[in-house]
C-alpha cells in the first residue's frame, strides 16, 4: 500500500517524515519522487485561479514512470514531495492507484503566511498560494473520505501520537503507539 502525503502550501509537512518512518513506512527513493513531481508539474502554472480548480493529469510517460516508481517499492510506502503544488497531482494518484491512502495535512493561513515569509515570499502571494492548494486539498477530501485522512499539521507536531493513531485506525498500520520512540 502506497500512503500518498498531501499539503497545504508551507505547511512544511516534511518535518514528520521521521515520524511516519518510526511508525513502520517506508519511504520511497525521494530524489525519484522529486523529479517526478517536478516533471508532473512543470508543464502546469497553479497560481492562474481560472486553472487552479483543474486537477493535473500527467503524460503518458510520466503515469508510466510513476507505476515503475511504486513497483521498485514494497510494503507499505510513504511518497510525499516537498512542492506545495502536490494537490494537483492527488486526484491522478487516487484514479490510477485504488490501493493507495492519502495524508492530506493543512496549516492555518496565518502560520503558512509567516513560514512563507521566512522563506522570502510575498504575503499577498503566500495567501493566494495557501488558499488555492486548501480549497484543492478539501475538494479532493470531500471525495475520498474513506481513503484519505486530513490533519492539522500543528497538531500533529505538538500530539505526535494523534497521526499514529489515525495512520493505525484509517489505515491499518501495524505499528503499535509504544513501539515510535518519544511517544506516550
Amino acid at each position: 500500500m502506497a500512503l500518498i502525503i498531501g499539503s497545504t502550501a508551507y505547511s512544511q509537512w516534511q518535518q514528520l517524515r521521521p515520524l511516519l518512518i518510526q511508525a513502520g513506512l517506508t519511504l520511497a527513493d525521494v530524489t525519484s519522487v522529486e523529479d517526478w513531481y517536478r516533471l508532473a508539474l512543470a508543464t502546469e502554472a497553479k497560481s492562474d485561479p481560472e486553472t487552479a480548480s483543474k486537477p493535473i493529469s500527467p503524460s503518458k510517460a510520466l503515469q508510466k514512470s510513476a507505476h515503475e516508481l511504486l513497483a521498485a517499492e514494497k510494503g507499505q510506502v510513504l511518497l510525499g514531495a516537498d512542492n506545495p503544488d502536490n494537490v494537483w497531482l492527488l486526484n491522478f494518484w487516487a484514479q490510477e492507484f485504488t490501493d493507495t491512502r492519502f495524508i492530506l495535512f493543512y496549516s492555518r493561513p496565518e502560520t503558512a503566511i509567516v513560514k512563507a515569509m521566512l522563506q522570502g515570499v510575498d504575503p499577498v502571494a503566500a495567501l493566494k498560494h495557501w488558499e488555492l492548494t486548501a480549497q484543492q486539498l478539501l475538494s479532493f477530501y470531500r471525495r475520498n473520505r474513506r481513503r484519505a485522512a486530513l490533519l492539522d499539521i500543528d497538531f500533529v507536531q505538538t500530539e505526535p501520537a494523534h497521526l499514529i493513531k489515525t495512520c493505525s485506525t484509517r489505515f491499518g498500520l501495524v505499528t503499535e503507539i509504544g513501539e515510535v520512540s518519544g511517544i506516550q
